[in-house]
């Protein structure tokens, strides 16, 4: 996770018994069943102790988080059996995590933070992810660290979806992939088809073309485009046509 975590069982033998997890080490054992956890920070503050999760369902998944002031650090949990099969592995990782496989440099930015907290995703790169606003999970991203990021997106449900972006490049596809233990979004590369709609022009008439909610049209249409909506994040968008 990247972060300095004390696991704790209240009821254990006499008073709460504690075991700190420092980056370092990869690996601790500890003999406990049922664990709350929570992050020593790097100034030694601390985080709240998550809800106590069972690590007795070999196969399990699941999800835990401290809360640190107006942040929440959410992580997800394995539990699998050792080849050992008398040890168990537990397996605490970020639960946001961020892929980048384009050949590109992406800049990521959650949605109405400052462009101080910009993350700079290299190619081929996979880092973890800690939302500021756990209620509102949309992200801004770019290519080539270019000043103009695309419209913003929610990555709170499995889906595909293709961005447009305001570059030489016409747009990127991503995929978000939610599991019991890990929101995955990773960015794709563009490639010829990845726009998910063909608009064909069969009449004689000149047509015009817009997102629903937007106001102004996006532009006149000839024989046929390939369109992709401004905004992922109006639900039930449509596509209006006006003929002139």
């Amino acid at each position: 996770t990247g972060f300095h975590l004390e696991y704790s069982n209240k009821h254990f033998w006499s008073g709460r018994k504690t075991f700190e997890h420092p980056i370092s080490r990869r690996y601790i054992l500890f003999p406990l069943d049922e664990v709350s956890v929570r992050v020593i920070n790097k100034d030694e503050s601390k985080t709240e102790w998550s809800d106590k999760f069972s690590l007795t369902t070999i196969g399990s998944e699941g999800v835990f988080s401290c809360k640190d002031g107006h942040r929440e650090l959410k992580m997800g949990v394995k539990v699998r059996l050792s080849k050992f099969s008398l040890t168990k592995i537990i397996t605490v990782s970020p639960f946001y995590m961020l892929y980048n496989k384009t050949k590109d440099i992406i800049s990521v930015l959650e949605y109405g933070q400052s462009i101080n907290d910009v993350i700079n995703l290299e190619p081929d790169q996979m880092i973890s992810f800690w939302p500021v606003e756990s209620d509102m999970l949309t992200v801004d991203i770019n290519y080539d660290n270019s000043s103009t990021f695309s419209m913003p997106f929610k990555y709170t449900r499995n889906r595909n979806l293709f961005l447009k972006l305001a570059s030489e490049i016409p747009g990127i596809s991503i995929h978000v992939q939610v599991t019991g233990s890990a929101n995955l979004i990773t960015f794709n590369p563009y490639y010829e088809g990845a726009v998910p709609v063909l608009i064909v022009n069969m009449m004689e008439y000149s047509v015009v073309y817009r997102q629903s909610g937007k106001e102004e049209p996006d532009e006149s249409m000839p024989i046929h485009v390939l369109y992709s909506g401004e905004s992922q994040i109006i639900p039930g968008t449509v596509i209006w046509l006006l003929l002139r």
